[in-house]
């Protein structure tokens, strides 16, 4: 994970939404994306915030 800049948006306010194709109602979501905006891979969850422990993790990640 060093080689990655991690970035955190809480406010998405004018961004270009439809660069991203995800599920709107997500609870979590994760992009590895280029700076040319090449998205490699995403990640997220609709877990209820129960269950997101389990599901929102490093390992899945991997």
């Amino acid at each position: 994970m060093e080689q990655f800049v991690r970035v955190r948006i809480v406010q998405g306010n004018g961004m270009d939404l439809s660069l991203f194709q995800f599920d709107y109602d997500l609870t979590f979501a994760v992009f590895f994306m280029n700076a040319d905006k090449t998205i490699y891979g995403r990640f997220g969850t609709r877990a209820e915030y129960e269950n997101a422990a389990k599901d929102i993790s490093i390992e899945g990640f991997k």
